[in-house]
């Protein structure tokens, strides 16, 4: 993560665990940020504040590969995940969490 000046010069920068930051955005003066793990078969979910600090990161998938490519986010702050999954499963099937804004997970739903 880089932190740029007004004139587009890196000032500050973070290293976060993840390969494949897939979204990025902005909640009040937070940054959730989410992509996959560095061996690309979980995903990983992070929450910063504006300067970069983490105040949550979590992990999330299961025992074999779990891809997510899209994230909402409510206005309550809540985060809504989802993409595929082989995890339990022989084909690909798609695979949609939902998480509060203190990285809880609501639920989950697994679909043919």
């Amino acid at each position: 993560m880089t932190f740029p000046n007004n004139q587009g010069i890196k000032i500050k920068g973070k290293k976060l665990n993840l390969s494949h930051p897939y979204r990025i955005q902005a909640y009040k003066k937070e940054i959730i940020i989410y992509g996959l793990t560095d061996d690309a078969n979980d995903y990983v979910l992070i929450k910063t504040d504006s300067l970069g600090n983490i105040i949550w990161s979590k992990k999330f998938g299961g025992s074999n590969a779990d891809h997510f490519f899209g994230m909402d986010l409510s206005n309550d702050g809540s985060i809504s995940l989802t993409g595929h999954t082989l995890s339990g499963k022989e084909n690909w099937d798609t695979y949609t969490i939902k998480i509060n804004n203190n990285c809880i997970q609501e639920w989950e739903a697994k679909r043919l």
